[in-house]
């Protein structure tokens, strides 16, 4: 683990094997992992193939793992993925909270019609108590689509304040660009992708 600075961790292990990193550890995870059907981790022509049931499976338990007990956990995925996801997380002792939307200013991808919305799963980690700092925010988002698969730093801040505290771990680990250490917030962010480094292909 390289340690930057007080606020951002930044290290680059293969996040479809094990997580270096103690169980119960961080305090709130927020990624966006894979989603593309054999497509290459992180999305990137220079790095792993990463199958997104198999992998996202490892990755998503791995995640419950170093959560704190009572602890959240946000991810994004395209809305044609969702039913991948609430796959995957049958086997994690995740419980489903909310879906999030996040409307976008631009128009997206899609095969019939095309996306200008995207969700991130709200989740719990066991025993389900803990609740958000406020019940006054709705569960949609408006917000600029600032570049081809980064999230927006304005929604990135809600999560972590809703559900974080001052010094609280702050957890990426498909970090890609790192925005969710952007937010600004008076937190330890420990983000971690493969194209911080070289890794070798599975």
């Amino acid at each position: 683990m390289k340690r930057q600075d007080e606020e951002i961790i930044r290290t680059s292990f293969d996040a479809r094997k094990p997580f270096p990193l103690e169980d119960e550890s961080v305090e709130l995870i927020v990624t966006d992992p894979p989603w593309a059907f054999n497509d290459l981790y992180p999305g990137n022509y220079r790095v792993l193939k990463y199958d997104v049931i198999k992998d996202l499976s490892f990755s998503l338990q791995e995640c419950y793992r170093v959560l704190k007990k009572d602890a959240h956990c946000y991810i994004f995925v395209p809305n044609q993925h969702l039913p991948t996801l609430f796959e995957v997380l049958k086997g994690t002792g995740f419980r489903y909270k909310q879906l999030i939307i996040w409307v976008k200013n631009t128009m997206g991808l899609g095969y019939s019609y095309r996306g200008k919305t995207e969700s991130a799963v709200f989740l719990a980690k066991e025993p389900y108590k803990k609740k958000i700092k406020t019940r006054k925010l709705g569960n949609v988002f408006f917000a600029q689509n600032p570049y081809h698969q980064r999230k927006p730093v304005s929604i990135l801040r809600v999560f972590v304040e809703q559900s974080s505290d001052d010094g609280d771990v702050v957890f990426d680990p498909f970090a890609g660009s790192g925005s969710i250490a952007k937010v600004g917030l008076d937190r330890r962010f420990w983000i971690n992708d493969v194209v911080y480094g070289e890794v070798e292909e599975k």
